[in-house]
């Protein structure tokens, strides 16, 4: 006989006393866990049948209290959806259907779902009125009209430290005339040069002509109050009177 042969036959023996054995299919519950009390839980069931296939037929999960069998759909699967009865946090659930209610505070302590509860419900309006807030003006100056008179126009736009911030003036006559800014804090006396600071001519146009005075980005500083006069002179001093027709905006803060 063949070294061959001899293995032949061993190997023959050898199923004839090991396939019989395996025709039944076994289980094997060999994963286990302890719980908190220190009892032993099954976790997972393993089989072996004759066609050698393993595989976990019965997952597990911790209700809180013990493993229990897991939901699973016809073909043996586990899934995700929550059991009858009381939910564990960490299962799938519809909002609004589970037991825990929203979480009371941040010192309270709650399960993940109050805690999402809480935020959602903290996020919901409290009103179903819309809210139009009411828009705060930021910078900018103020606006003081100017239309002349057959006077010397002594006029105080400020009775406190102000910044000219600039302004337009329209001259409808034939005349030139001028606007002279004070450093004061009540009307002028045009005939004074007292807190005098500068004249501004209007060149003159009946069809209208006129001037933007522009004292640059930062405007000019009044430390004491802002005033005119608008006469038919351009000194310091002059007391004549203008005339109607001239139109403008005067800037100031």
């Amino acid at each position: 006989m063949t070294f061959r042969s001899l293995l032949a036959r061993m190997l023959a023996l050898a199923l004839m006393v090991f396939v019989p054995a395996l025709a039944a299919a076994q289980t094997i519950n060999g994963l286990g866990i302890k719980d908190g009390s220190g009892a032993s839980q099954t976790l997972c069931s393993y089989v072996i049948s004759s066609t050698f296939q393993i595989g976990c037929y019965t997952p597990h999960y911790w209700n809180g209290s013990a493993f229990v069998v897991a939901p699973a759909d016809s073909s043996g699967r586990p899934y995700g959806a929550a059991p009858s009865g009381a939910y564990v946090d960490g299962w799938d659930a519809t909002e609004g259907t589970k037991a825990d209610t929203a979480c009371a505070s941040s010192a309270s302590t709650c399960s993940v779902a109050s805690i999402l509860k809480g935020l959602l419900a903290a996020a919901q309006p409290t009103s179903a009125t819309p809210v139009n807030p009411t828009p705060t003006p930021i910078g900018g100056c103020n606006s003081a009209g100017f239309a002349s008179a057959a006077t010397t126009n002594a006029t105080s736009i400020k009775a406190a430290a102000a910044l000219f911030c600039g302004g337009t003036i329209v001259n409808t006559t034939a005349t030139v005339y001028y606007l002279r800014l004070y450093n004061l804090s009540a009307a002028p006396t045009c005939s004074s040069a007292t807190g005098f600071v500068a004249s501004i001519p209007i060149p003159a146009s009946t069809s209208g002509n006129g001037t933007v005075v522009n004292v640059g980005p930062y405007g000019a500083y009044f430390n004491t109050g802002l005033a005119y006069c608008f006469t038919g002179g351009a000194s310091s001093t002059d007391n004549t009177n203008a005339a109607t027709g001239v139109f403008g905006i005067l800037n100031y803060e």
